[in-house]
């Protein structure tokens, strides 16, 4: 009686003690009332995420704008009754990491931020800080970095030159920073970066009241007026595309507001057919092809949603993307507090969140498998985890 009494325990303790929500109570015929994703859970100790991801062998990391990228238990753990992220490691060496994919076997793709001090022209005594864009590859096996490299198109650059002259002067500074914006890798660590250039030049002219000596050299010079000759700002855009020791292989997608070009560029994925990018300044989600064979392919807008419910919807404010392994697309919509799902063929199937429609408010990133999807609520700050029951994989 007693080993009866055991064995029922153990197999109680076996079943996770509701560790998971429950799916709603099956109809009389045994169907499940609804189809598409339900809510798993909801993980309210997580920061400022900046990035999910989840690799092939299903180890899900965190960038939370920390000196570290966390690895945490694919579905949390349970702690007193509600559904909690577990933290079980971290991946220290860096700065800031904001960004991540999975490049080849076992290796993860981040980019850091590394800070530098920049002497501040003209006489450069002070100093202010600035943080230049850096590639790091971690293998996941042997637990070191076995690449870290940085473009010099992404040097941050504060310079200041002077042309005297006899009764005038002439200056120039020039500034430059790079901010990078999204990252992806594909399986043979061919690295795509998204980033955000600006460059300020500024030329002045400076008229002087000249004092000569008697020997014809100048005894001082005295400043009567200063014109600003001109001052330009150049702002670009890009994707820029490189192997895994950091060689520039060409731009994957320029500045721009046509068909395969970008603007605001939030967020960027790869499938083995395409290079997904989000334009913000168009609303709109662009597709390249994955080896830049071919540059503006489709774009994706919102106006391809069949569902009648979303027909009032049609606008987008795409806020992040992932690709899962078969190919499909997740896209968050921030401005519209949803996640739509893609087919690989680029057709639109459904709302992630349709059974939980009120549930996000701000989606950003978002991450998925096969069957869990990750995505990061601002408004929490949270992370929800939707799950496809087993019968619709």
């Amino acid at each position: 009686m007693t080993r009866k009494i055991v064995l029922i325990a153990l197999l109680f303790l076996a079943a996770g003690c509701g560790r998971k929500m429950p799916l709603p109570v099956e109809e009389d015929r045994g169907a499940i009332p609804f189809s598409g994703y339900f809510v798993y859970g909801s993980w309210e100790n997580v920061g400022n995420v900046t990035d999910i991801l989840v690799t092939e062998n299903q180890w899900l990391f965190l960038a939370e704008d920390s000196a570290a990228v966390t690895r945490y238990r694919r579905k949390g753990a349970n702690e007193g009754g509600k559904l909690v992220a577990r933290a079980i490691g971290t991946l220290d060496g860096l700065e800031r990491p904001l960004y991540l994919d999975e490049g080849a076997e076992d290796h993860l793709v981040i980019l850091d931020l590394r800070e530098e001090a920049m002497p501040i022209p003209p006489d450069s005594t002070e100093t202010r800080a600035v943080f230049r864009p850096v590639v790091r590859i971690y293998d996941l096996f042997s637990e070191t970095y076995v690449e870290s490299w940085s473009d010099t198109a992404w040097t941050p650059i504060d310079s200041f030159y002077r042309f005297p002259g006899r009764d005038s002067a002439k200056s120039t500074r020039t500034i430059r920073e790079v901010t990078p914006t999204a990252i992806a890798a594909d399986p043979e660590d061919r690295v795509y970066v998204a980033a955000f250039s600006l460059r300020y030049r500024q030329k002045v002219l400076r008229l002087y009241d000249t004092t000569y000596a008697e020997s014809g050299r100048i005894e001082s010079l005295t400043p009567i007026g200063a014109d600003t000759s001109y001052a330009d700002t150049l702002q670009a855009w890009s994707i820029r595309a490189y192997d895994g020791g950091g060689a520039f292989l060409g731009t994957a997608a320029g500045d721009g507001t046509g068909l395969g070009y970008g603007r605001e560029i939030r967020d960027a994925a790869l499938s083995p057919s395409y290079l997904f990018f989000v334009d913000g300044s168009m609303g709109r989600v662009k597709v390249n092809s994955a080896r830049g064979e071919s540059q503006g392919i489709e774009w994706l807008d919102g106006s391809e949603i069949s569902e009648p419910a979303e027909a009032v919807l049609f606008d987008l404010e795409p806020s992040g993307l992932a690709v899962d392994p078969l190919g499909s697309l997740y896209l968050s919509d921030g401005g519209n507090g949803r996640v739509l799902k893609y087919t690989s063929a680029l057709r639109y199937r459904e709302r992630v969140d349709r059974n939980a429609a009120d549930l996000l408010s701000a989606p950003g990133a978002v991450a998925a498998t096969d069957s869990l999807v990750y995505v990061f609520d601002h408004a929490g700050p949270k992370i929800v985890l939707f799950e496809l029951p087993k019968a619709e994989k």
